[in-house]
């Protein structure tokens, strides 16, 4: 069996800033570079990641700087402060990373059918299954569509409920993969990752091989 060293540099940044916020409040990019001995343009990175997810947010007020642009605060949002499911879902997919002794593929295919085990109902033509992925995908916070093309139908998702955890977890994309290919019956490959079509809206797109 694994024997998994629980160490800071498992610890995703994203992780080290909450747990930094939950403990200080508020912080500035300032504080926390210096806290977590990172540079800002880290910093302000990962923090733009977690307001667009709604986990952190801004203060409108500003303080001055010597040097360079004013100085924001930033704090936990609300519905960060009231669950602890960003580190819980890391410390779970580490805890798989290393000690799984399946085959990935296996592992990722098998967590896709535990999401959707209660659904059965696909519908007889892929028309029908499509329909009936995107109602469940919607559930699930997905903002997923679909359209037709030329060769294969096209899912998107207009929005990724792991956003925060995507980058140091691609793992979670080929969950997405195998829970498509569960809801629809066919194999779906992911051909298109956040891409940003819009200064706040991103994009992924899974092509169903019919």
């Amino acid at each position: 069996m694994a024997v998994i060293h629980y160490n800071r540099i498992m610890v995703s940044t994203r992780t080290l800033i909450l747990n930094f916020l939950d403990r200080h409040q508020s912080a500035t990019v300032r504080d926390l570079s210096i806290a977590l001995h990172l540079t800002p343009a880290n910093i302000r990175h990962h923090l733009e990641l977690l307001r667009k997810e709604g986990v952190v947010d801004s203060s409108t007020e500003t303080i001055p700087l010597p040097k360079g642009r004013p100085a924001r605060f930033f704090y936990l949002a609300s519905k960060k402060q009231a669950n602890n499911y960003i580190n819980l879902s890391e410390a779970l997919l580490e805890f798989i990373r290393n000690t799984s002794t399946a085959p990935p593929a296996e592992t990722y295919k098998k967590i896709a059918e535990i999401l959707v085990k209660e659904i059965q109902n696909y519908g007889t033509t892929i028309t029908q299954r499509l329909i009936h992925a995107i109602t469940v995908l919607n559930t699930m916070n997905y903002e997923a569509s679909w359209e037709a093309e030329k060769d294969a139908p096209i899912i998107k998702f207009n929005h990724c409920p792991y956003f925060t955890l995507v980058s140091d977890y691609p793992e979670l994309c080929e969950i997405d993969c195998y829970l498509l290919s569960s809801l629809t019956g066919k194999q779906a490959f992911l051909i298109s990752k956040l891409h940003q079509i819009a200064p706040n809206q991103i994009t992924c797109k899974f092509k169903i091989i019919p």
